[in-house]
């Protein structure tokens, strides 16, 4: 995927509408940037990969399931999730694979699951991991 610093003003401003729709980003937040990556689920002691996109904003991180962009972000069934900058206590590196994880090309992010009232992660997997991993740390420190 390009980068949102090539987009139109208003391919921008329709993916910026579509992430506030599904309440993934605030009425304040602006989008950064935009890549193509996979959400790793632990099931049943594997590792279920869901293909779509990472939304990084001003003060969360979001993925939203699909392979089509506009369809993705406009869709309110898809698979989706966020969390603010500030709600991440940690992130690192991580392999990432179904059953033996070996791929290195994962970033594990901890938060504090309110749902379930205990430490939770997600493992994604993006390219040039240890950029977005300085990426998610800068904006860590920056909201904490």
């Amino acid at each position: 995927m390009a980068s949102v610093k090539t987009w139109t003003a208003e391919k921008l401003a329709d993916a910026e509408a579509g992430l506030r729709e599904l309440e993934l980003m605030g009425p304040e937040d602006h989008l950064i940037e935009a890549i193509g990556g996979d959400y790793w689920e632990g099931f049943l002691g594997m590792y279920l990969q869901t293909r779509g996109f990472f939304y990084f904003t001003t003060s969360t991180v979001a993925f939203v399931a699909g392979m089509g962009f506009v369809k993705a972000i406009t869709s309110p069934s898809a698979f989706k999730w966020s969390l603010r900058y500030s709600e991440i206590k940690k992130a690192e590196l991580c392999n990432i694979g179904p059953l033996i994880r070996f791929l290195p090309t994962g970033i594990r992010l901890y938060f504090d699951d309110q749902e379930k009232g205990k430490e939770n992660s997600y493992r994604i997997s993006i390219l040039k991991r240890k950029e977005w991993l300085a990426f998610l740390q800068e904006h860590m420190a920056n909201a904490g």
